[in-house]
């Protein structure tokens, strides 16, 4: 069974202000994880869709003229237009599975087998912190000059472990309604 991803709307912020600003909203989206063998330690994420808001502000009579957001090899080039629209941009970026390195995970998630001694894995759900980064980048410019504000933001991940049982449960709900 291949892990499913839901979204949950938890922020983070990054923020630089040498000749301006830029602040990085993120959520920290879901993955379901299906139980794996005791002895395996790494766990390979699915794509991952991260949302952000995205403020933008240029000083000394500078404009936004470009914005680059980059995660893993994903990127979204926004131009003048697009950043200028409003107070704030909003941009999702869809990262494919096989732009995410495995994961290290411990006690999480492991198929029950009472022959295998200390297998007491009750960890359900967990936050990796960190499990991705993003990048980006501002260019503002005036007549007479311009400027880059740059800006990373760590990206967290939910796992969840969904279970056999637990997945016959909600089709069960869901054939009720």
């Amino acid at each position: 069974m291949l892990p499913v991803l839901l979204l949950v709307s938890v922020t983070g912020k990054a923020e630089s202000t040498p000749d301006g600003s830029l602040t990085i909203t993120a959520n920290t989206p879901v993955a379901l994880i299906s139980p794996r063998p005791a002895n395996r330690k790494f766990i390979q994420l699915p794509s991952l869709e991260y949302a952000f808001e995205i403020r933008v502000g240029c000083l000394k009579n500078r404009k936004p003229t470009s914005l680059l957001l980059s995660v893993a090899d994903t990127r979204k080039f926004l131009d003048a237009e697009d950043v200028s629209s409003g107070p704030s941009v909003e941009v999702t970026l869809r990262i494919p599975a096989a732009q995410i390195g495995p994961i290290a995970v411990e006690d999480f998630c492991h198929v029950a087998d009472e022959n295998v001694a200390g297998n007491n894995s009750v960890t359900e759900e967990i936050t990796i912190s960190a499990a991705l980064s993003a990048h980006a980048s501002l260019r503002c410019e005036s007549e007479s000059d311009q400027n880059v504000i740059y800006v990373s933001q760590a990206l967290d991940v939910n796992l969840i472990c969904e279970r056999p049982d637990q997945q016959q449960g909600k089709e069960l709900l869901v054939d009720l309604d």
